[in-house]
């Protein structure tokens, strides 16, 4: 399984975003290729909106596709916080995020798609990597999705 991140950002946090990405990518991407997860999926895209307030209200994407085995989630994480962070702290708030991915991931009930090892590894390689584990985002609301 191959994790894309990405971003819809306000310009002066770029920098630190690429910086902070592409540490949080490639650890984690190093990570997931030493374990078997299933063949649920292939592809994690996940796109980090840092937005400040002047900035559109761009809706949360939060989906599967298991035509293609891919999941794509693009979601918010605080400006001010992220701006503000140090760069341990900004890799910290992207695991966050991607933590709340499989949240969401869980919620859909997939067949075939494991999360509480992907969740596992992710915070093993937060801890290690000294960017803490965040709680989980408390502006969240529990998904729903048809059934």
């Amino acid at each position: 399984m191959k994790l894309w991140m990405s971003g819809e950002l306000q310009s002066d946090v770029a920098d630190l975003h690429r910086e902070a990405r592409r540490i949080v990518e490639t650890k984690l991407n190093e990570s997931f290729t030493q374990r078997d997860y299933g063949g649920g999926l292939d592809k994690w895209i996940f796109i980090a909106m840092i937005l400040g307030a002047d900035a559109p209200p761009y809706e949360e994407i939060k989906k599967y596709d298991g035509k293609k085995k891919t999941c794509e989630f693009r979601l918010r994480i605080d400006y001010p916080s992220f701006k503000s962070a140090d760069t341990n702290q900004r890799a910290g708030l992207l695991c966050q995020a991607l933590l709340e991915c499989l949240n969401y991931l869980d919620a859909m009930n997939l067949r075939g798609v494991e999360t509480e090892q992907r969740r596992a590894d992710c915070i093993e390689v937060a801890r290690s990597s000294g960017w803490g584990v965040p709680g989980q985002r408390t502006d969240a609301q529990p998904p729903t999705f048809p059934t």
